[in-house]
């Protein structure tokens, strides 16, 4: 019996300005092989080899954080067992491999419940590898601290609310996420604790950027990781925040190097009126730290109708 590994990473992409739960999946195709040592490190395996291969070779991933999903046997005469495992990017990676033809949108999002709903199970893509891939996420979730594998060690709430967004389907109500995230995250299963906005985050940010640029970084943006441009009316740095600042800043900061950076300390612009709140991420593992309640609201995918004739199940 031939036995294969399939590997599903995925991460929370802004399309159309909605948080989406998308799967990298160059050229429309799954990355599989066959498994040579042991099915996780094929998975890892796999990973490497996708692109952007210089970030994905350079996140702090391991073995334990590739997450076995579930197998699909061939039929009678093609006697292959396929594993399906799936592994969590921090949302700056979606930066660094812009192009729409490498992700898969897991399910579409919606502004309200009622339009998620209405579009039910339809609104998941027509793969057979979607749904399990969705539920596995939203399992981990919704009782355990899965969400921390999406998020760079520091992060703030608007950043968990549009995680849950994504697997949902539909925009999460802020006050039950910041209800979620005190009781069960910080208080209860103590995977994270809010910190303010300490000029110590912009200089982590500074020491990635460095880290893969050497000075040009520092003459470059220097001054705006500091907090003393004009424009550098953000925490984090991102792509577009990196363009704003001039053509010299973006010839010399690869995009590589912001989406490592954006995977450090999450990007958050600064608005008007109170300061949003910052969190650190307190566990390496947060798959297997489980909260004391399951988070309320329920997906509009789950439990939705049968999907249309003809679709992959």
């Amino acid at each position: 019996m031939d036995v294969h590994v399939l590997l599903a990473p995925v991460t929370v992409r802004y399309l159309d300005e909605q948080p989406t739960m998308c799967a990298l999946r160059p050229d429309g195709v799954w990355a599989t092989a066959k498994v040579f040592r042991e099915p996780r490190a094929t998975a890892r395996e796999l990973l490497l080899s996708l692109e952007p291969t210089d970030v994905l070779r350079s996140l702090p991933l391991t073995l334990r954080d590739l997450r076995p999903v579930a197998f699909a046997e061939g039929s009678r005469d093609n006697r292959r067992v396929t594993l399906i495992y799936t592994v969590a990017l921090p949302m700056a990676v979606a930066e660094s491999a812009p192009r729409d033809g490498a992700w898969l949108t897991l399910t579409k999002s919606f502004t309200t419940e009622a339009e998620a709903r209405s579009q039910g199970s339809s609104a998941i893509a027509r793969d057979p590898v979607a749904e399990p891939i969705l539920d596995y996420w939203r399992q981990a979730l919704e009782s355990r601290a899965g969400v921390l594998s999406f998020l760079a060690p520091y992060f703030t709430l608007a950043q968990v609310r549009d995680v849950y967004s994504a697997v949902w389907g539909y925009r999460q109500d802020t006050a039950t996420v910041a209800k979620w995230v005190n009781e069960e995250l910080a208080d209860g299963s103590r995977s994270l604790r809010e910190v303010g906005r300490d000029p110590e985050l912009q200089a982590a940010v500074a020491q990635e950027l460095a880290r893969h640029t050497g000075n040009e970084a520092e003459l470059a943006i220097g001054d705006a990781l500091k907090g003393r441009h004009p424009r550098s009316n953000w925490t984090g740095t991102s792509l577009a925040a990196i363009h704003s600042l001039g053509p010299m800043a973006a010839a010399v900061i690869p995009v590589s190097a912001v989406a490592l950076a954006g995977s450090v300390v999450a990007f958050q612009r600064t608005t008007r009126g109170k300061p949003p709140a910052w969190y650190q991420r307190m566990t390496d593992q947060p798959y297997k730290v489980q909260t004391q309640r399951i988070y309320g609201p329920r997906p509009a995918w789950e439990h939705a109708p049968s999907r249309p004739s003809g679709r992959p199940t």
